[in-house]
C-alpha cells in the first residue's frame, strides 16, 4: 500500500517522453550515477537549474562524522565549564567556530543549490 505524500512532498503525475542519442543517454546515466540519484531526478534538477553535485565519498562522510564528534566533545567541555561558573576561554570558542565553519563548508560543497 502506497503512503499518502505529505504537503511538502512533490507528486509527479505528468509523464514526459523525448528522445536522445545513445551517447546522450549514457552521459545522463553517468551523471545521475555520480550524483547518486535516478535519471528522472537528474532531469528534474536540470529543469529547475539546480547544480548536480557528485555524491560525497565515504571518506567525506566519515570526515564529517569525526568533525561532529570533536565539536560535541568541545561543546560538552564548554557546558561543563559554564555549569561550574568558569568562563569559556577564547581559544575554545574559536575552536568551536572553526569546526562549525569547516563542517558548513564540507556540507555546502555537496549540497545542490541554485546555479547563478
Amino acid at each position: 500500500m502506497r503512503k499518502r505524500p505529505s504537503k511538502k512532498e512533490k507528486v509527479f503525475t505528468v509523464p514526459v517522453q523525448f528522445y536522445v542519442t545513445p551517447q546522450q543517454k549514457e552521459k545522463l546515466a553517468r551523471t545521475a550515477a555520480k550524483a547518486g540519484i535516478g535519471i528522472s531526478e537528474c532531469l528534474r534538477r536540470m529543469i529547475d537549474k539546480l547544480k548536480i553535485i557528485e555524491k560525497p565519498s565515504a571518506e567525506v562522510s566519515s570526515l564529517l562524522v569525526e568533525i561532529r564528534k570533536v565539536g560535541t566533545n568541545l561543546n560538552q567541555i564548554a557546558r561543563a565549564l559554564n555549569a561550574k561558573g568558569y568562563f569559556i576561554p577564547d581559544e575554545l570558542s574559536a575552536a568551536l567556530d572553526g569546526l562549525n565553519a569547516a563542517e558548513n563548508k564540507i556540507c555546502d560543497a555537496f549540497t545542490p543549490g541554485k546555479e547563478v
